[in-house]
């Protein structure tokens, strides 16, 4: 709660700079370079409010462990089905383990990326720009990013362990 009122009133503090600024009308009050303006934003101020409100922290964060529960989700359910009963129970055992890790290893990299580019709207728009997208498309990346990792993970440690057994090189 803390850090969304931070972030809210750092965000409101951006918004409410010199490009804001009114011309006083005749008759206003001023104490001390402390001016008492009613109104002073005008009819934009829902506007301001909102986007400190709604400004991406929570879809971020929530793309983020939603994604990390649908990798391990995906990663416990190619386990029951796909790797459960196999000729070659040596690459199975493994793939299994594979799965979880590619969910781990998806879910620490969302994690990193909404670190280092920042858990707001323009975070989100940072992360989908990398495929030509915006904010929508960076929340599905964050989402699918550990499902992908863990499927990933998975197959292809079954085929190495399927390719050796084989005795490919």
């Amino acid at each position: 709660m803390k850090n969304w009122l931070l972030s809210s009133l750092v965000l409101f503090m951006f918004y409410a700079n010199s490009t804001m600024a009114v011309d006083l009308p005749i008759g206003s009050i001023v104490y001390e370079e402390l001016i008492i303006y009613p109104g002073w934003m005008g009819s934009n101020a829902p506007t301001y409010m909102a986007s400190g409100a709604c400004g991406g922290t929570g879809i971020s964060l929530m793309s983020t462990l939603i994604g990390g529960a649908a990798g391990f989700g995906t990663a416990a359910v190619m386990n029951n089905t796909v790797y459960s009963d196999c000729q070659n129970q040596e690459a199975c055992e493994n793939a299994k383990v594979a799965t979880y890790a590619g969910a781990a290893v998806g879910t620490v990299g969302t994690l990193a990326t909404v670190a280092m580019v920042g858990a707001n709207g323009m975070g989100l728009a940072t992360i989908g720009a990398t495929i030509g997208g915006g904010m929508a498309a960076g929340a599905t990346m964050l989402v699918t990013a550990p499902i992908v990792a863990a499927v990933a993970a998975g197959g292809a440690t079954y085929w190495w362990f399927t390719r050796e057994a084989k005795g490919q090189p």
